[in-house]
């Protein structure tokens, strides 16, 4: 998720214009099978994203937990995830998050007898030496915690002075953080919908937003976003991202434990998006575009 949040973050500033004279008129994409929408379909996406931007213009504050299941593109066993991670994501407008996963269950395979037809034998296992991803944006920077080098590293990838300020609702996770209308629809391809089960049954108050990337940029990173809104609250109750090596993560959030405009929560967004310290022993690197990656002189000492 960090490397979608920086890219996006970034990309709108890594593009050169065409040089005078070698101006083309932007290509318009076309919309992919079932994106086609007719008037009545054109209509109710509106009022769905109308609604939704109003209602998430409201939230100051915001906090959840959730499971991610992590699929494999190629395992034998598609449809049983790898992992099954636990965290919670926070955000605060415009531009401060923290994403944390604090417990991961691994899948275990189980021997099975040769000749064997059936579904995959197994179980997850909560793996207690796992150390999950970590990120947090203070709004100047994105920093994500490495546990995988030696020594580890806090890494920052500054945000462009023309991007700060201007929210997370940017990245390639609006759906999440409420971005406007006119932004979603002309990143996305786009289609709302009364949600189905795996049975192809309706699914009472719930809507679903299906999206499909326009531009580049995001195309690279996923082939699509499928979000389910409570039709009352407007608020996330799961997310699939699809990548395009058919790798998914699947998030469902915990609506009952969200958190939004808590002013009980004040101290705790102080400290939670505050610029990270570099913990004793690791290095401080600094991953900009254009530039070469540093590292902190002193590493491990406080910032």
């Amino acid at each position: 998720m960090t490397r979608l949040i920086y890219h996006a973050l970034i990309a709108l500033f890594l593009a050169c214009p065409l040089a005078a004279g070698q101006q083309t008129a932007p290509v318009q994409p076309k919309a992919p099978p079932g994106f086609q929408l007719n008037a009545q379909q054109q209509q109710y996406l509106d009022q769905v994203l109308a609604v939704w931007e109003k209602s998430s213009d409201q939230v100051k504050t915001f906090s959840c937990p959730f499971v991610r299941y992590e699929y494999d593109a190629f395992s034998p066993a598609a449809n049983i995830a790898s992992n099954i991670e636990e965290g919670e994501i926070s955000y605060q407008k415009p531009d401060k998050g923290s994403f944390k996963i604090e417990k991961i269950h691994r899948w275990k395979a189980e021997s099975v007898e040769p000749g064997y037809q059936g579904p995959p034998k197994g179980k997850h296992e909560h793996d207690k030496n796992a150390i999950g991803e970590h990120w947090v944006c203070d709004g100047k920077s994105v920093f994500q915690y490495n546990f995988h080098t030696d020594p580890k590293q806090l890494v920052e990838r500054p945000i462009p002075p023309e991007m700060q300020g201007k929210g997370i609702v940017d990245t390639p996770l609006p759906f999440l953080f409420g971005a406007e209308a006119d932004k979603l629809k002309a990143r996305f391809f786009m289609k709302a919908f009364q949600a189905l089960d795996a049975k192809r049954q309706p699914i009472p108050d719930v809507i679903q937003i299906s999206a499909v990337p326009k531009k580049m940029a995001d195309a690279v990173e996923y082939q699509m976003v499928e979000i389910q809104l409570d039709r009352r609250t407007l608020l996330p109750l799961s997310m699939n991202i699809i990548r395009p090596d058919s790798s998914r993560s699947a998030y469902v959030f915990y609506k009952d434990r969200v958190s939004i405009n808590n002013t009980i929560d004040r101290l705790r967004w102080a400290t939670l998006f505050a610029t990270p310290s570099t913990p004793l022993g690791w290095q401080h690197v600094i991953d900009a575009p254009n530039t070469q990656s540093a590292a902190a002189p002193q590493a491990g000492t406080t910032r």
